[in-house]
């Protein structure tokens, strides 16, 4: 069953954090260190789930901001900047502390694999596959975003622009909801 308010919830975040959202991405983040001249060996700590920088698509933050969750950094670019500073920019497409098991390629067995951010924002989020698909896609602007929403929820999330940018409405939502608890 759809969860309405988390999903309102992650809109919102990717609406008033364009910064945070990039809807092509599943996570991505960006970290600097440094690293002793010639040392190639250096052990380079992947970010945290939660980390300052870190953005991605909806299904991305949707994992980002559940607690618990360990994503699956992996490290695809390095730069060197002046002054011995390094900055490495990491990307997740699964948890790390969740798996699923899946047919083998031969059907005859089965084998553990870790669950990607795809699945773990559909169940945080209560959406069918079919919604997911719809609602993750990397094609997708903010503004289709808030219509299939508005879409799946059946009008319970408004995707009206007026509402949605307002960064007075997103805090008193978030006050309605605390209050309602």
């Amino acid at each position: 069953m759809l969860n309405v308010s988390r999903l309102l919830e992650e809109l919102r975040f990717v609406t008033i954090h364009p910064d945070k959202h990039n809807q092509e991405l599943w996570a991505k983040a960006v970290t600097e260190a440094q690293i002793p001249e010639g040392d190639a060996w250096y052990e380079i700590t992947p970010p945290r789930p939660s980390a300052c920088g870190s953005f991605g698509c909806l299904a991305g933050n949707t994992a980002i901001h559940e607690p618990g969750v360990e994503l699956d950094w992996y490290q695809p670019e390095t730069y060197r900047s002046d002054g011995g500073r390094s900055i490495f920019v990491w990307q997740a497409d699964y948890i790390l502390n969740e798996c699923v098991t899946v047919p083998d390629w031969d059907g005859n067995g089965k084998h553990k694999e870790p669950k990607s951010i795809s699945e773990k924002a559909r169940e945080l989020l209560g959406l069918t596959p079919f919604q997911a698909h719809r609602l993750f896609d990397g094609d997708n602007t903010l503004d289709r975003l808030w219509e299939l929403a508005e879409q799946f929820s059946g009008g319970e999330i408004i995707a009206n622009p007026v509402n949605r940018w307002s960064q007075k409405s997103y805090g008193k939502a978030l006050k309605d909801a605390e209050e309602a608890k």
